[in-house]
């Protein structure tokens, strides 16, 4: 028998559980992603409204050291990972499991 990790008022079964947090964590993750896009977003806003001759530095992931970079090799690098947002936001919401909704209702 599956045991439910968390307590959800009006849960009967262990089934509803899991469904429901799938459901929720599904959620949460489209909504992460849509918070990163509207900051990638912006940040090639930003990118494209510099001057030509504009420094731009580039944050080394998972430091606090910054490198000197091209303005389009940024403005680029920000494209694309808009681009795979977009297809990740996608590819989420297509998995929440909307056919399970009816289920969670106390009927």
């Amino acid at each position: 028998m599956k045991k439910c990790l968390f307590v959800i008022r009006g849960c009967e079964s262990s089934n509803k559980c899991f469904v429901f947090l799938d459901y929720a964590f599904s959620l949460i993750a489209a909504y992460m992603a849509e918070r990163e896009l509207r900051t990638q977003e912006i940040v090639q806003s930003e990118l494209e409204s510099l001057r030509p001759d504009a420094k731009v530095y580039k944050r080394q992931p998972n430091s606090n050291v910054f490198f000197l970079t091209v303005r389009q090799q940024a403005l680029s690098d920000c494209k694309k990972s808009i681009v795979d947002l977009k297809r990740t936001i996608g590819n989420q919401t297509k998995s929440i499991p909307r056919s399970q909704e009816g289920h969670l209702s106390n009927n």
